[in-house]
């Protein structure tokens, strides 16, 4: 009896955690991740994991897991994310009307940036002359003195602002231009073309074509959407994404659209076009 027993409980501790009910779901034509967590009551990350992919992309056909749990199996191979955590350093506000920022920490040195009022940077390294800094991946130096200390709550409200500010500014000197097949220049611009253009100005770099800028960046939510959030819809009904367009607030985006780049409705494209979701690639606290 002893030995039976013995048995058993090595069994039971062999035997995989109790998984949750699940459903398989075959993708139809339209379907994003966005549309089957709305259904299924569950993340878009969950449905990731679940299938151990790390792509947002669905193909007509492809066959889902879908649980209202995370899988819970012995030895379950860990996902690689596309937006490994980044623990930042203390951060400072520039305090001058203009600020240099060099290559080095010499008055000589070339000005790869020039900062303005406001601007939240991360302080790599700091003496009492010159500090080490970094914004938007770019890393330099500028005059310690024309730096302050900031409170979490002073730096989120005022970050945010000129973010805003400075996505509006160059969005509104870009209303008008005539759409080009190819374009991403202000002599003409395509959907992409349009959002690459706007975020290099400031400062986020994005690959050339809508579906390879939905690869990159943070899945946002819809009702969790801000200013400078990217959206993507399937205009020509292909199947896959087709158009990208920027939120900028009260429910409008701006982009390039069939004749030239407008702002419209964000509601009308979400009635009438297949949605594949949000990204986030412009941090605004």
């Amino acid at each position: 009896m002893k030995k039976i027993a013995g048995l058993l409980l090595t069994s039971l501790l062999l035997i995989p955690a109790v998984q949750a009910e699940e459903t398989v779901h075959m993708v139809a034509k339209g379907e994003t991740l966005y549309s089957l967590s709305k259904r299924y009551g569950v993340s878009m990350d969950m449905i990731k994991q679940r299938n151990q992919t790390s792509s947002d992309q669905l193909k007509i056909g492809q066959k889902l897991r879908i649980s209202s749990e995370a899988p819970t199996q012995v030895n379950q191979p860990t996902l690689i994310s596309q937006n490994p955590v980044v623990f930042k350093r203390p951060e400072v506000m520039i305090s001058a009307d203009f600020l240099n920022m060099r290559e080095s920490n010499d008055l000589k040195a070339k000005v790869i940036r020039i900062l303005t009022q406001g601007m939240v940077v991360q302080l790599l390294e700091s003496d009492e002359f010159w500090s080490k800094i970094q914004l938007d991946g770019s890393i330099g130096y500028v005059a310690t003195p024309f730096l302050q200390p900031i409170e979490s709550n002073v730096k989120a409200s005022r970050s945010a602002e000129l973010s805003e500010s400075r996505l509006q500014n160059v969005v509104s000197s870009l209303i008008g231009i005539p759409y080009q097949f190819g374009g991403t220049s202000p002599e003409g611009f395509d959907c992409s073309g349009f959002t690459k253009y706007v975020m290099e100005q400031l400062g986020v770099k994005l690959p050339r074509t809508s579906e390879e800028q939905f690869l990159v960046g943070t899945s946002v939510e819809q009702e969790d959407l801000q200013v400078g959030d990217l959206l993507f819809f399937d205009s020509y009904e292909l199947g896959k994404i087709t158009h990208v367009s920027i939120y900028i607030g009260n429910n409008k985006i701006v982009h390039s659209a069939s004749e030239a780049v407008v702002v419209d409705d964000a509601t009308w494209f979400l009635e009438h076009y297949p949605y594949y979701g949000a990204k986030r690639v412009l941090e605004m606290p």
